[in-house]
């Protein structure tokens, strides 16, 4: 389901959603999953951040900005 919504334009690729996690939040990249939302789709990303401590940031999949989550 996510590779025909990347390819109708509805969600960006796994790639930018990654780049925009980790512009927002610098660190190593864990994972992601994709979700659906009331307004659409939504990427639940988790970043390790350099002092070790784990965070999870909420990522919209078509625009790729952080609706949730802070980087501390």
């Amino acid at each position: 389901a996510a590779r025909d919504a990347v390819r109708r334009g509805d969600i960006l690729p796994l790639g930018g959603i990654i780049r925009a996690a980790r512009d927002y939040c610098p660190g190593k990249f864990l994972g992601a999953r994709l979700l659906r939302g009331r307004n659409g789709f939504l990427y639940r990303v988790r970043i390790l951040r350099p002092s070790g401590q784990r965070i999870g940031l909420t990522v919209d999949a078509k625009s790729g900005a952080v609706v949730g989550g802070r980087c501390r």
